[in-house]
């Protein structure tokens, strides 16, 4: 495995937190699935394709909201 394996997210304990859904980041974003989904199209929100689904990194989507002024909406 390499640093940037994404196998290691799952364990006996089930997802890793620092993984999300699409939904989990959208409710945070305080945004659509649809309008994430742009974000995610446009390269303005890191996303990764893990065993057929989408999966974001907390943090980053936590930096995201914290460059974005308000923190409301996308």
């Amino acid at each position: 495995m390499t640093a940037t394996d994404p196998r290691p997210m799952y364990g006996s304990l089930g997802p890793d937190p620092g993984w999300m859904t699409t939904t989990a980041a959208a409710k945070v974003l305080g945004s659509t699935i649809r309008d994430l989904y742009r974000a995610i199209d446009r390269g303005l929100v890191p996303a990764y394709r893990i065993d057929g689904q989408i999966r974001l990194r907390r943090h980053e989507v936590e930096h995201f909201l914290s460059q974005r002024e308000g923190g409301a909406g996308l």
